[in-house]
């Protein structure tokens, strides 16, 4: 499943390389961006519930915000 991001290309790449973001965790942003579940992440990019968890509390850490709703506020923030 090919998400695209919420912003233009150059836009999304610049917000990532800003946070410093690795690969996996740009891919779970863009699912986040798409309001996808949990199980949905899991299973879309080969992991466990249990792994999504982990790269979401690294994601939220990274951006300084606690919930999903503040990931999609710090995205267009920037």
């Amino acid at each position: 499943m090919a998400i695209s991001p919420p912003v233009p290309e150059n836009k999304w790449s610049q917000l990532c390389d800003m946070f410093r973001l690795s690969p996996r965790e740009r891919q779970l942003l863009r699912l986040i961006m798409a309001d996808a579940p949990d199980a949905f992440m899991a299973e879309n990019l080969g992991l466990s519930v249990h792994t999504i968890h982990t790269y979401m509390d690294r994601l939220y850490r990274k951006l300084g915000v606690n919930s999903r709703c503040q990931v999609v506020l710090c995205l267009f923030a920037n």
